[in-house]
C-alpha cells in the first residue's frame, strides 16, 4: 500500500473466488499479473489500467489456450489459439476475433491457410483436406 492506494506488488480476492497477483499502480492493475477467474480461467501476462495489454497467456476450464498479443482485454495482434482435441489457430486477430490472414490446422491434419473476418474463413485461401479431398 502506498497511502490508502493498493501500490507495488500484491494480491487481491473477491469474494466469488477470483483473483489477482500481480503489480499495482495506485489502485490500477499496471504491469506484470496473473488473474484467475471464479470458474479457474486463468490470464498471465500484460496489464495496463486494469486490462490485459500486450503479451499474455489465457486458459480455460475447457481445454483453450491462447498465447498472444491483447489489447483492452480482448485478443489482438498476431496469436496462437489451441485446443484440448489438438486443433489450432496461429494468426491474427482484432478485437478478440480472428481477423486478417491465418492457419487453422484441425486435429486430423486438415488445413487452412488464408484470410479471416469475424472469426470466419473469408476472401482468398487454400484448404488442404486430410483424405486428399
Amino acid at each position: 500500500w502506498q497511502g490508502n492506494s493498493r501500490h507495488g506488488q500484491g494480491e487481491q480476492v473477491w469474494p466469488d473466488g477470483a483473483r489477482f497477483v500481480g503489480n499495482w499502480d495506485h489502485n490500477v492493475v499496471h504491469g506484470l499479473g496473473c488473474f484467475e477467474d471464479k470458474d479457474g480461467g486463468m490470464f498471465v501476462g500484460q496489464w495496463r489500467n486494469n486490462q490485459a495489454c500486450g503479451f499474455g497467456m489465457y486458459r480455460d476450464t475447457k481445454g483453450l489456450t491462447y498465447r498472444g498479443g491483447w489489447e483492452a482485454d480482448l485478443r489482438s495482434g498476431d496469436g496462437v489459439e489451441e485446443w484440448e482435441g489438438g486443433d489450432t489457430y496461429c494468426g491474427q486477430f482484432v478485437k478478440g476475433r480472428k481477423e486478417g490472414h491465418g492457419v487453422f490446422v484441425w486435429a486430423d491434419g486438415t488445413a487452412y491457410m488464408g484470410q479471416w473476418s469475424a472469426d470466419h474463413m473469408c476472401g482468398y485461401g487454400l484448404y488442404e483436406s486430410s483424405d486428399d479431398r
